[in-house]
């Protein structure tokens, strides 16, 4: 099916969501949908899309949708409570959901609540509804979603571990600089073995603040720590643009690797 195809394309979360929305969708007949998933015991929204709306889905930050309530918290509490899929043909006719104050309010009549599985567990749930028509949510429409769910399932569980992996790849890069990696002929630190050395010549500059503990002695910690912010925030720049890059931080100093020439060491020197 094109439809489970397109959403198994998308690996980036905020590319899988839009595409996860707009099918859903189409697919479901649904005028609304809302997409929430768990956060620190949480069900907040992650994305929202109508169809008049459709081209420009909101798909935010959990602390921009945190105040978003325009769903029946009632019913995306029984589904997460049940793990089952609800329908409703008209919401305010039901007796247990009728009373909630978003029903009553915006009176949507064919309403349907899914869990998106994988593996037995929930990665997120679907809100969908239809104000207009009454039972737009039937058995047909139904069998199509489940088998879309369980594709987003696993395509949302494949996007969460590369998200995880971009994580922690940039948290590497704050101790481990490319620079390092390029000169080991590594793409990145989890290839780096016991051991692994190359054998070159580089210029190594090393550099601390002169009278830096008087200094510090007159600062309250917070101050001491915004100086030193400062300077590094000064002398990283510079080191980069004459082809260096920063081994280490101790304290006040910095030592520096230059792996292409003394000459760059020495222009950045000058330049500092």
């Amino acid at each position: 099916m094109k439809a489970s195809s397109a959403i198994s394309e998308e690996i980036v979360l905020p590319s899988l969501l839009k595409r996860m929305m707009q099918i859903m969708l189409e697919n479901a007949g649904a005028e609304k949908a809302v997409y929430l998933i768990k956060r620190q015991d949480q069900w907040l929204p992650a994305a929202i899309c109508e169809t008049r709306h459709k081209e420009n889905i909101l798909i935010a930050d959990m602390n921009e949708l945190k105040d978003y309530s325009a769903y029946p918290a009632n019913i995306i509490n029984y589904v997460r409570h049940t793990l089952e899929p609800l329908v409703l043909e008209n919401a305010a006719d039901t007796d247990e959901f009728s009373k909630n104050e978003y029903i009553k309010n915006e009176t949507p009549k064919s309403v349907l609540c899914m869990p998106i599985i994988y593996h037995d567990t929930p990665q997120g749930l679907l809100y969908l509804e239809n104000k207009n028509i009454s039972g737009v949510f039937n058995k047909n429409r139904l069998s199509v979603l489940k088998m879309l769910a369980a594709q987003a399932g696993i395509s949302l569980e494949n996007a969460r571990h590369f998200e995880e992996m971009k994580r922690h790849y940039i948290s590497t890069e704050r101790f481990v600089p490319k620079r390092l990696l390029k000169l080991l002929g590594k793409e990145n630190v989890d290839e780096i073995k016991l051991g692994d050395c190359i054998e070159r010549e580089i210029s190594v500059f090393f550099n601390d603040i002169r009278g830096f503990t008087l200094h510090v002695e007159k600062k309250t910690p917070t101050d001491a720590f915004a100086f030193v912010n400062r300077y590094w925030d000064f002398m990283a720049p510079i080191i980069r643009e004459h082809s260096g890059y920063i081994d280490h931080y101790s304290g006040d100093s910095i030592l520096a690797v230059f792996p292409r020439d003394a000459d760059d060491a020495v222009s950045g020197g000058i330049a500092l």
